[in-house]
């Protein structure tokens, strides 16, 4: 019986890998445009799929600003892609979407230290709807995906907003989402 069991998980665990790779493999970014003389703004960059496309956009040739929280989190991301990719115009500004003075604070610095915005990627899910301690102590699986849904929609229906406010301007805006991606909050 422990041997069928075994047996059974291996086989499982296995078609699941096969399908992954396979079936709902989705395809990646194969863009090789350059970024060079472009500003990207990357919220919560520091960690997860944010530090990943901050990492891409800074291996392109673009100026990258993590909009973090937390600033030595922040910093550890920016020392990391600095040495992978060789550009050093990877920099930090506080950014805490949780709270409108920081939001704030964040564009006047913005608008006094930076003279473009090409790029900005709205990464950060929605605080709003629950805050991600709750997500992982106090819900079911379901519950779990449920919110991480209503919160992703709402970044992508905010930023679809902003992109219809911003038609015309030289600023183009996008959301993030990974599909099935493990990141080091959960």
């Amino acid at each position: 019986m422990m041997q069928e069991l075994l047996l059974f998980g291996a086989l499982s665990v296995g078609l699941y890998f096969l399908l992954l790779m396979t079936v709902l493999k989705l395809p990646r970014c194969k863009s090789t445009a350059k970024l060079h003389r472009k500003t990207a703004i990357v919220t919560g960059a520091n960690t997860g799929i944010g530090k990943t496309t901050a990492m891409d956009l800074a291996r392109r040739g673009a100026r990258v600003i993590l909009a973090c929280r937390d600033r030595g989190r922040a910093e550890a991301a920016i020392q990391e892609i600095v040495q992978e990719t060789g550009n050093n115009q990877v920099i930090f500004m506080q950014l805490d979407l949780a709270s409108l003075k920081s939001v704030r604070s964040f564009a006047d610095n913005f608008l006094r230290s930076e003279s473009r915005l090409d790029l900005l990627i709205n990464n950060v899910d929605f605080n709003c709807l629950t805050t991600h301690r709750d997500l992982v102590l106090g819900s079911n699986s379901f519950q779990l995906f449920q919110n991480y849904s209503h919160s992703k929609l709402c970044n992508i229906l905010f930023t679809y907003e902003l992109a219809k406010r911003l038609q015309g301007s030289d600023v183009t805006c996008y959301s993030l989402h990974p599909g099935q991606y493990t990141s080091d909050f959960y």
